[in-house]
C-alpha cells in the first residue's frame, strides 16, 4: 500500500530568533506546569539549553476557548537577566481539564521592552502538572 503525501510532519523548533544572531538551535522545551482555576488557567513554560533558560509566566482566560490575557518572560543565564518582556500568543491550544489536568501548548512570540518580536517559542500540547513555578518577584 502506497500513502501519498503523507510524509512525516517536522515538529516546529522549539526557540527561533526572530530579531538577532543568537543561536538558540541547542533549546528545549524542559517544563510545563499550570493549574486551571474556573476560567482561568496559569500556565509556566520554561525552555533551557543547559547554560540559558527561556522562563515564561503566562495567565490564559478559558470560555469556549483559551486565551492569552497576559504572559512575561526572561532568558537568563548564571543568575542574570540577559533579556525580558511581554509573551504574544500567535496560537493558543487548549484542551479540556474541568474534571481532569487541562492540556496547553501553541506559538507564542516573546517581545522585547519595545514590543518587538525577538523569539518565537512553541510549546506541543502538554499536559499541565500542579504546583506551577513562578518567575521571580520584581522580574517584570
Amino acid at each position: 500500500m502506497l500513502l501519498a503525501g503523507t510524509a512525516c510532519h517536522k515538529p516546529a523548533k522549539p526557540v527561533v530568533v526572530l530579531r538577532g544572531r543568537q543561536d538558540v538551535s541547542a533549546y528545549r522545551l524542559t517544563l510545563v506546569r499550570g493549574r486551571r482555576d474556573g476560567d482561568r488557567l496559569v500556565a509556566h513554560a520554561v525552555f533551557s539549553d543547559g547554560q540559558r533558560t527561556f522562563l515564561l509566566d503566562m495567565q490564559f482566560a478559558i470560555d469556549t476557548s483559551a486565551r492569552l490575557q497576559s504572559g512575561r518572560w526572561q532568558w537568563v543565564a548564571a543568575g542574570t537577566t540577559l533579556d525580558a518582556g511581554m509573551v504574544e500568543a500567535k496560537s493558543v491550544m487548549f484542551f479540556g481539564g474541568q474534571n481532569d489536568s487541562p492540556s496547553i501548548g501553541g506559538t507564542y512570540d516573546l517581545l522585547d521592552p519595545k514590543g518587538t518580536p525577538a523569539f518565537r517559542v512553541t510549546i506541543p500540547a502538554s499536559l499541565l502538572a500542579d504546583r506551577a513555578p513562578r518567575l521571580p518577584q520584581g522580574t517584570h
